[in-house]
């Protein structure tokens, strides 16, 4: 019976998520307090040789800061959660890093609370749909993202309705085959302006000529 008790307390043990966290020597967990921000978040513990790509933006630990750097990195790259705090407690930034990449969904709000951002991110790039929101809460750009270039709407609003949309197609505008050759669109109705009308000009009547007078033409 106490061999049974003590396996039953091993195998609790091993599968507690609290001490899970104890075997996974390869990645720490830091708390960076800022003047203006706390930050909690996951570091790799080695970066296995990793080669940065000179494209992308790298994010990573070092003498108790976040670094950002485009092509390269020189300290513990942040790799699992990553969570950012205003003072007063509230969510200013959440989301996930793969080996010091943006990945996944990242969330950003406004002091009060309010969402700021909603964006997608595969390995570093933006891929799909990033929302935009004003501190009101109302929703002021939609754009379309894939392999980090616009693609698909893009759209801007304005006091909740639509103001702009444009269509992109890697990372190019569409140019919508509905307009003329000057840029507008072909059932555009164009105001007409109101025509000044003109008083009658009248026209200078010709004088007759009368019978009987010789004007060179009669025979002799």
């Amino acid at each position: 019976m106490k061999y049974l008790l003590a396996s039953v307390f091993i195998l609790f043990f091993l599968k507690s998520p609290a001490q899970l966290k104890l075997f996974r020597k390869d990645i720490s967990e830091m708390v960076i307090n800022q003047k203006e921000a706390t930050i909690k978040v996951h570091v790799l513990n080695k970066n296995f040789n990793l080669k940065p790509d000179n494209r992308l933006i790298y994010y990573w630990y070092k003498s108790n800061d976040i670094k950002e750097t485009q092509g390269g990195y020189e300290g513990k790259l942040l790799h699992g959660k990553f969570t950012c705090f205003y003072l007063n407690s509230n969510l200013k930034e959440k989301g996930k890093f793969r080996n010091g990449l943006k990945h996944g969904e990242w969330k950003a709000w406004y002091p009060g609370g309010r969402l700021k951002e909603i964006a997608n991110y595969n390995n570093g790039v933006k891929h799909g749909t990033s929302i935009t929101f004003s501190e009101n809460g109302e929703m002021t750009l939609e754009e379309h993202y894939r392999k980090g270039v616009l693609h698909g709407h893009y759209i801007v609003y304005e006091n909740g309705m639509e103001k702009e949309k444009k269509e992109f197609r890697n990372g190019k505008e569409v140019i919508s085959t509905e307009k003329s050759k000057t840029g507008e669109p072909k059932n555009k109705i164009t105001p007409v302006e109101p025509v000044e009308e003109k008083p009658p000009v009248e026209k200078p009547q010709k004088k007759k000529k009368k019978a009987g007078k010789d004007d060179g033409s009669s025979k002799a």
